[in-house]
C-alpha cells in the first residue's frame, strides 16, 4: 500500500515534471518564436522609418533646392532689371543727347538759312537797284514802264476783276458769244499771254470749247489785216495749248486740222510771221501726235502735200531772188544801214528755213 502510494505519486510527480517541461520547452520555444518575429517587426518598422525618413529627407532637399533655384531665379530676374533699366536710362540718355544735337543743328541751319537768305535779298535789292538805276539812265522810258507797272498792280489788288481768273472767264465768254471782231481780238490777245502765263487757262479753254471755235475763225478768215491779225493770235493760243501733252489730244480730235492748216499756209504764203507760226504749229501737231494719227493724216491727204511742196517751192524762189539781189548790189559802206522806208529784205538762210520744215513732214510717219 504504501509503497505503491510513493510510486503512483513518484510518477505523479515525474509526469508533472516531464508536463512541467514539456511546456516550457514550448513555451521557450514559443517565446523565442516571438521574440524573433519581435525582433523582425522592429526591424521592418525600423527599415520602413528610415525609408520614410529618407524619403522625407529627399523631399526636403528637393524643396530646398527648389526654394534655392527659386530664389537665384528671383536673383538674376532682380538683376535682370536692374541691368535693362540702366541700360534703358543709358539709352534714353545717349538718345536725348543725340535728339538735342540735331535740335539744335537744326536750329543752327535754319538760323543760317535765314541770315543768309536775307544777306542773299539784301544783295538782290541792292544789285537790283544798282541794275535798274543803270537801266533808267541807259533808257529813261524803263521808269514810265515800270510806274505802269506798279499803277496795274495796285488796281488788280484794289479790284479783284482783274485777276487772271475773272480777266479769262471774260475772253472766253467773248470768243465764244460774241461776233465782233474788235472784241474777239482783244480777247484772243489776252488768252494768248493768259495761256503762254498758265497751263490752267489753256485747260480752262480746252473744256470750254474754245478750240473748235478757234478752228471755225481759222476757216473763215480772210487775207485782211484784221483777220491776219485774229488767225495770228489763234495759232499763238493753240501753239500754247498744244505745247500742253495732255491738251493736245483735244487738237488732234478736231475734224480737218490738217488741211486747214495748210490752206492757211498757202493762203498767207506772202506774210512770212504767219507762215512760220503755221508751220510751227503743224510741225507740233504732226511730231507730238500718235503715229496712228500722223499716217491718217497724212497718207489719206496728199493733196495737203502738194500744197505744201508748192509752198516750198516759192519759198526757194524767193530766196534764190533775193541772193541774187543782194549780190547785184554794188558795194556801200552804209549797205548795212537800213533807209528809211526800205522794206526789208528775208535772208538766204532764213528763207531756206521754211521749207525744210515742210520737206520733214512727209517724212514724220
Amino acid at each position: 500500500g504504501l509503497f505503491a502510494r510513493r510510486r503512483s505519486a513518484r510518477r505523479a510527480l515525474a509526469c508533472v515534471r516531464l508536463q512541467a517541461g514539456a511546456r516550457r520547452a514550448c513555451a521557450h520555444r514559443l517565446f523565442l518564436a516571438m521574440r524573433h518575429r519581435v525582433r523582425a517587426a522592429t526591424v521592418l518598422q525600423c527599415a520602413r522609418r528610415s525609408a520614410a525618413a529618407r524619403g522625407r529627407a529627399r523631399a526636403i532637399r528637393s524643396m530646398l533646392h527648389l526654394a534655392a533655384l527659386a530664389q537665384l531665379h528671383r536673383s538674376a530676374a532682380l538683376l535682370q532689371a536692374a541691368i535693362r533699366l540702366r541700360l534703358f536710362r543709358a539709352r534714353r540718355r545717349c538718345a536725348a543727347s543725340v535728339i538735342g544735337r540735331r535740335a539744335l543743328t537744326v536750329v543752327t541751319m535754319r538760323r543760317r538759312i535765314r541770315c543768309i537768305s536775307a544777306l542773299v535779298r539784301l544783295q538782290a535789292r541792292a544789285r537790283g537797284r544798282r541794275t535798274r538805276a543803270r537801266a533808267y539812265r541807259r533808257r529813261p522810258e524803263l521808269r514810265s514802264i515800270r510806274e505802269r507797272l506798279e499803277a496795274a498792280h495796285r488796281r488788280m489788288l484794289e479790284d479783284p476783276s482783274l485777276c487772271l481768273g475773272p480777266r479769262t472767264n471774260s475772253a472766253l465768254h467773248t470768243l465764244l458769244s460774241t461776233r465782233n471782231l474788235g472784241h474777239v481780238l482783244a480777247s484772243l490777245a489776252s488768252l494768248e499771254m493768259f495761256t503762254l502765263i498758265s497751263s490752267r487757262v489753256a485747260a480752262l479753254m480746252v473744256e470750254e470749247g474754245a478750240v473748235p471755235v478757234m478752228f471755225t475763225l481759222l476757216r473763215t478768215c480772210n487775207r485782211s489785216l484784221p483777220h491776219q491779225k485774229a488767225v495770228s493770235h489763234a495759232l499763238r493760243v493753240l501753239a500754247n495749248i498744244g505745247r500742253s501733252g495732255p491738251l493736245l489730244v483735244r487738237v488732234w480730235e478736231q475734224p480737218d486740222v490738217v488741211p486747214t492748216l495748210v490752206e492757211l499756209a498757202q493762203s498767207y504764203r506772202e506774210n512770212e510771221a504767219l507762215l512760220g507760226e503755221t508751220l510751227e504749229l503743224l510741225r507740233l501737231l504732226l511730231v507730238s501726235g500718235p503715229p496712228a494719227w500722223r499716217a491718217h493724216a497724212v497718207a489719206a491727204m496728199p493733196e495737203c502735200t502738194k500744197r505744201l511742196e508748192s509752198v516750198y517751192a516759192l519759198a526757194l524762189r524767193r530766196g534764190a531772188k533775193a541772193a541774187s539781189q543782194k549780190e547785184q548790189r554794188p558795194p556801200n559802206k552804209q549797205a548795212g544801214a537800213k533807209r528809211p522806208g526800205a522794206q526789208e529784205t528775208v535772208p538766204a538762210s532764213k528763207a531756206a528755213a521754211l521749207p525744210d520744215n515742210t520737206v520733214r513732214l512727209g517724212q514724220l510717219v
